[in-house]
């Protein structure tokens, strides 16, 4: 699973899209992910229904990624539980 709940434009003010930020961690690791997997696949992605308070930005790169994934070659499912937090 890859993802990140508290990027690095929150936690160190860094500007949304660099290294660490929803942007490349949710969205753009996956997407080199996908184009990596050299025939089609059946793909499961773990997304999420909501978000974290203030934190819109995890939300709309989730929805981005799983767009990547649906219209990929692959075979994709998306889940979309609700706010889960564990060890």
């Amino acid at each position: 699973m890859i993802g990140t709940l508290f990027d690095t434009a929150f936690t160190k003010g860094t500007a949304p899209g660099g290294p660490g930020t929803y942007e490349h961690v949710n969205r753009d690791i996956f997407a080199t992910i996908l184009q990596n997997i050299t025939s089609p696949k059946t793909v499961i992605y773990l997304s999420s229904n909501s978000t974290p308070p203030f934190q819109p930005r995890y939300l709309s790169t989730k929805h981005e990624a799983e767009h990547l994934l649906l219209n990929s070659q692959h075979n994709g499912y998306v889940l979309r539980p609700g706010f889960i937090y564990s060890w």
